[in-house]
């Protein structure tokens, strides 16, 4: 836990302390005056020198051929919730995360490298490259998020509560190894129209999302042999996206006009291991943002391969998840949640509902984030229903 301590100071210290000057007639970001005014020998006092909201550390070759940018993100979380009469509380951190980006011969060649770190417990994320080719056609490959569903291709440091939906856990997307072909469809702001189509291995490299099949049919995953080879899994996604919408998160932290974005999901497992593996997944998605407001909502379905061949398909679950939410001068957000999980072969019911709070102290930087909701288990003999209060504090870097 000291060590923990240890890092949260050194990036308070970081997000602290201003970057250095440029030399050698080196510009700072997009100005090449380096911060001075023209015809001036000294800075200009109306501009200032460092922005703690959107500082990187980073260092770049001129040309950008070259980059690496270090990033730490650390988040320490409240929960008070428990079933009927024997409430819990945990105070735990819950995400330490260093992340290498930047670019390498051109700057058309991106890369990250995502680890976490947590008191005896180190986990790797991601650790992929991107190309760009030409203008809206990229190739990708290594292991990320699939490009499944918006809501996964978003970043957890993006949550308008305080943590993932159940949908996440049961529908995914997952990350995999695998290759991929896009118009880079993760950017902040996409293009109007976007696309993405890969192979990957079909084996998830982390069991925390996407283990719908397990849940739903109460089978142990440490029970079932995960499997040495790839048993390719063709993902694909499509999106229409207007008025430049910022689509990294459901609120709407940018302001401005109406912007809509649209986009259907697919995920084809060619050979699914049962018990583990989802056959085909589907999702529809829309995302409203407007002066503050907005509004989104995701709808799922998933099959089983229940026989010898792909031809045997049956309907195994369906989801909805749904919000809403408003921003008060980019600085304070309030939000209600409602997502649900409906099998349709085995397993229970599901509903989860939730409303709360973000305070963006440093935009997205530094934020405070609090919800409580209920999640209610449609099991028998009798309904379980869990209250919970969360609360979380994320800094970034």
């Amino acid at each position: 836990m000291r060590e923990m301590a240890r890092i949260l100071v050194v990036a308070l210290v970081v997000l602290a302390a201003p970057p250095a000057a440029a030399t050698d007639g080196e510009a700072t970001d997009g100005d090449p005056t380096g911060g001075e005014a023209p015809g001036t020998d000294a800075p200009d006092p109306s501009r200032p020198a460092f922005d703690p909201a959107t500082y990187k550390l980073e260092l770049a070759s001129p040309d950008r051929s070259f980059s690496v940018r270090i990033g730490l993100t650390a988040q320490v979380w409240l929960v008070v919730g428990g079933v009927g009469d024997a409430p819990e509380t945990q105070v735990a951190l819950r995400r330490v995360r260093p992340t290498l980006s930047g670019t390498a011969f051109t700057p058309k060649f991106r890369y990250l490298f995502h680890v976490g770190f947590l008191p005896g417990d180190v986990e790797f994320f991601d650790m992929m490259g991107d190309l760009r080719l030409a203008q809206g056609f990229h190739v990708r490959v290594g292991v990320w998020k699939i490009p499944f569903t918006r809501y996964r291709i978003r970043s957890y440091k993006d949550r308008s509560l305080v943590d993932w939906a159940n949908v996440s856990q049961i529908f995914g997307g997952e990350r995999q190894a695998g290759i991929c072909l896009h118009s880079d469809y993760d950017a902040a702001v996409p293009p109007r129209f976007e696309w993405a189509l890969g192979v990957f291995s079909g084996i998830n490299t982390r069991d925390r999302h996407a283990i719908g099949v397990s849940k739903l049919y109460g089978i142990d995953l440490d029970e079932i042999d995960q499997p040495g080879y790839a048993h390719p899994e063709v993902v694909a996604r499509v999106g229409l996206n207007l008025g430049g919408i910022d689509t990294k998160a459901e609120a709407d932290l940018e302001g401005g006009p109406f912007r809509l974005a649209l986009s259907l999901g697919g995920a084809w497992d060619l050979n699914p291991v049962w018990g583990r593996d989802w056959a085909i997944r589907g999702a529809f998605e829309a995302l409203m943002k407007v002066r503050g407001y907005s509004l989104a909502g995701t709808f799922y379905l998933a099959t089983i391969e229940d026989g010898e061949t792909p031809a045997d398909q049956r309907l195994s679950a369906l989801g909805v998840f749904a919000t809403t939410g408003y921003v008060f001068h980019r600085r304070l957000g309030v939000s209600l949640q409602y997502s649900a999980i409906l099998p349709q072969h085995r397993g229970a019911v599901q509903h989860e509902g939730r409303g709360g709070v973000a305070v963006y102290i440093l935009k997205r930087r530094v934020q405070l984030r609090a919800d409580g909701g209920v999640v209610v288990d449609r099991v028998e003999p009798e309904p379980r229903t869990d209250v919970q209060i969360r609360g979380i504090l994320q800094m970034s870097l």
